[in-house]
């Protein structure tokens, strides 16, 4: 399957797939109707992000690591047998 995009970018809303690759299902900076964010279909109405809060955006790289947001956790998937590890 040939990507739509090139890259991820700030306010993309989507999820990993097993095989690790980021499938983008619309972008919240942009309007709700604007024809990038109706790729797999058309997201409910709402208010686009504006890019104020993102001001001051810096570059840093991350140590080797799991990372995730507060009141989420890691959780083991090897009992299932349908899932993967990415680097499979």
């Amino acid at each position: 399957m040939k990507n739509s995009y090139d890259k991820v970018s700030i306010g993309d809303v989507g999820y990993v797939n097993c095989q690790g690759s980021f499938h983008r299902m619309f972008n919240v900076t942009l309007l709700w109707d604007d024809p990038s964010n109706n790729k797999l279909g058309t997201p409910e109405q709402y208010q686009p992000l504006g890019w104020d809060p993102f001001a001051n955006i810096r570059e840093k790289q991350f140590n080797k690591g799991d990372y995730y947001s507060p009141n989420v956790s890691s959780e083991r998937n090897s009992e299932n047998p349908s899932v993967r590890d990415p680097a499979e």
